[in-house]
């Protein structure tokens, strides 16, 4: 069974070095203008330039993840969890 995991936001955190929150291999729950839906993140996440905030993640979904596409981390609503059964 998979469910949806959110991060709560750290406000203690003072370090000006933000880490990105997902790793490679996660899916997680992005939200588009109200629609919910998974995408894999297949490669190492970046930011544009040294002074953004928001971490920008390679992601792939459909089928077979044949389409690609990049999401920042600002629409990340969750990361799914999946236990082995």
């Amino acid at each position: 069974m998979c469910n949806t995991t959110k991060h709560p936001i750290n406000m203690s955190n003072t370090s000006t070095e933000s880490v990105p929150k997902y790793n490679v291999n996660d899916i997680v729950i992005v939200n588009y203008g109200g629609v919910r839906c998974k995408r894999h993140i297949y490669a190492v996440p970046y930011k544009l330039n040294k002074d953004d905030t928001d971490w920008i993640y390679p992601v792939d979904y459909g089928l077979s993840y044949s389409s690609e596409g990049i999401v920042a981390e600002k629409h990340i609503v969750g990361k799914v969890k999946c236990n082995s059964v």
